[in-house]
């Protein structure tokens, strides 16, 4: 709940006038990139792994 709410402040935050507000969102928008992209290299492995396993 709380981190869909964090996520509309994000998309309204760049119409505000404030160049604060917009470094922090694209702050979190590469914290949010990164998270993904370090669950899908450590999935990456395991998928790899199960279809060793399967075969």
């Amino acid at each position: 709940m709380e981190a869909s709410a964090h996520q509309q402040r994000l998309f309204i935050s760049p119409y505000l006038p404030n160049p604060y507000l917009d470094i922090k969102c694209s702050f979190s928008l590469v914290k949010i990139i990164g998270m993904f992209w370090l669950a899908y290299l450590g999935f990456l492995p395991l998928l790899g792994f199960a279809v060793f396993r399967i075969r």
